[in-house]
């Protein structure tokens, strides 16, 4: 009963106060937190730092302290200039994410390269898959003897048009189209 009326004091009180009444009505009621301790402003404390600056290093009190600049963080690199400074292993395709057409770029780099093809593919050619040209079969049978033996009309056109590209733009410009794709 007697903590029903010291809270029925307290809201009288509280009300009170809120009605106009004095911060002294409600600093005398014993259900309020005693007040924290009123800290002034600390002082700046420079004269910490350097005192701890004298016992850390003495040379850095004749700079000023607050004005030392700090070196520049290095600018990250994108992901493109990351990409960029790859280094290029020709016929690899290390760029290409696809494993199967990774195989067949590579395959062919390899039958074109090793049947020395490169300036009959760099030519105006209407299609690979079509042609009767015996150089094309020279390096579809090189293709299979490398071990790829896996070739549709389409997919074998495909890569030959890559192949077309990169004898006539360098594989620097094939994978900048890749990138970019």
């Amino acid at each position: 009963m007697t903590t029903v009326t010291t809270s029925q004091n307290f809201i009288g009180q509280l009300l009170g106060f809120m009605r106009g009444g004095s911060s002294n009505e409600l600093k005398n009621c014993d259900l309020l937190p005693p007040s924290p301790p009123i800290v002034e402003e600390e002082q700046p404390v420079k004269e910490e730092v350097n005192n701890m600056l004298q016992l850390i290093h003495p040379d850095l009190l004749e700079q000023n302290v607050y004005e030392i600049q700090l070196p520049q963080a290095p600018r990250l690199q994108t992901v493109s200039e990351i990409q960029k400074q790859e280094k290029l292993i020709p016929g690899k395709f290390e760029y290409i994410k696809d494993t199967s057409t990774k195989e067949m770029l590579s395959n062919a780099w390899q039958a074109i390269t090793m049947t020395e093809n490169w300036n009959f593919v760099k030519q105006p050619i209407e299609s690979f898959s079509w042609s009767n040209d015996p150089r094309i079969n020279i390096i579809s049978n090189k293709m299979v003897e490398l071990g790829y033996n896996e070739h549709s009309g389409s997919s074998f056109g495909y890569t030959m048009r890559s192949m077309q590209y990169i004898s006539q733009n360098g594989e620097e410009k094939y994978k900048e189209m890749i990138d970019k794709n």
